[in-house]
């Protein structure tokens, strides 16, 4: 069951970046006011779990802080995307991200003592190949932003890494409901700490002034959606091992890729990602490695 709720989660959040991409290309042009917004649609969820009367724990507070935690480094992971998914391809950052179950797999072996063998140098170098040999196609002209990318994209996998370790440890203790309600407190918080400021919050005030309707739709459309991958992926940890649900759903950049591609396809510049397409094959053989890469370090 782990293995559905892990691609499930690689599917919606696929959609979800992709759409990520269009709103903060055209309609949301400032990464800390796109996150404070997704802050604020996470609550809806946990409102309605609890008006539905699902089980919350509250008895272990160290674990309480832990899942808190767990979704302000998960903040701060979005916001550094967000400025990531701004300067380049949906699908270059996707595959930036893939670099996730390198330091979650030494995270587990030095905290959880999960076993690390050779194979794991393996995998970890293919991963490293590949991520290099995507920033190298396309023309020299993108390689410094996409290196640019790179560096906003480091610390935002330290930062997941850290995260979906948190979950993985702490759903061993309360359930997925309560860890999930309790996380999305912590975006909250982080955005509304962003918000306190002047400079953010007059950036806040002009862009939120000018949207349509239907972008606020969209938006929380999106949040939802995003939520629902995380929520999806909680259930994943909580039943399968943190490696191989890590690995799983790694096939988030070939997905986006597909998506991105089938997009423009039917309806041309429809997604701001004209890379995906012209860049199709070789960015998925680069990527097709990067997931080998994934499952070889996994095993």
């Amino acid at each position: 069951m782990w293995e559905i709720f892990a691609l499930s989660a690689a599917l919606a959040w696929s959609i979800v970046t992709v759409l990520d991409k269009v709103l903060l290309e055209r309609h949301i042009p400032s990464g800390n006011v796109y996150l404070i917004l997704h802050g604020f649609v996470g609550m809806i969820p946990v409102l309605g779990m609890a008006l539905l009367g699902r089980p919350f724990e509250f008895a272990d507070l160290s674990m309480l802080g832990l899942a808190l935690l767990a979704g302000v480094l998960e903040s701060i992971f979005m916001l550094l995307y967000y400025k990531a998914l701004q300067i380049t391809d949906a699908s270059i950052v996707a595959i930036f991200l893939q670099g996730v179950p390198v330091i979650t797999t030494f995270i587990s072996f030095f905290f959880f003592h999960e076993n690390f063998f050779l194979t794991t140098y393996l995998g970890i170098a293919m991963i490293v190949l590949g991520t290099i040999l995507v920033i190298l196609i396309g023309s020299p002209g993108q390689h410094r932003i996409e290196w640019k990318a790179m560096v906003l994209i480091l610390p935002a996998l330290f930062a997941i890494s850290v995260s979906y370790s948190l979950q993985s440890y702490t759903l061993r203790f309360i359930n997925v409901d309560t860890f999930f309600g309790t996380a999305r407190v912590g975006q909250l918080l982080v955005g509304l700490v962003l918000l306190s400021l002047p400079i953010i919050r007059k950036e806040w005030v002009g862009i939120v002034s000018q949207l349509r309707p239907t972008i606020w739709l969209i938006t929380i459309a999106i949040g939802l959606l995003n939520i629902f991958g995380t929520y999806l992926l909680n259930q994943a940890y909580a039943l399968g091992p943190l490696a191989l649900v890590t690995t799983l759903s790694s096939i988030q950049p070939i997905l986006i890729l597909v998506l991105i591609s089938l997009a423009n396809s039917i309806r041309p510049h429809l997604v701001p990602d004209e890379g995906s397409q012209k860049f199709f094959w070789r960015r998925s053989a680069a990527t097709l490695l990067v997931i080998v890469g994934i499952l070889v370090s996994s095993t």
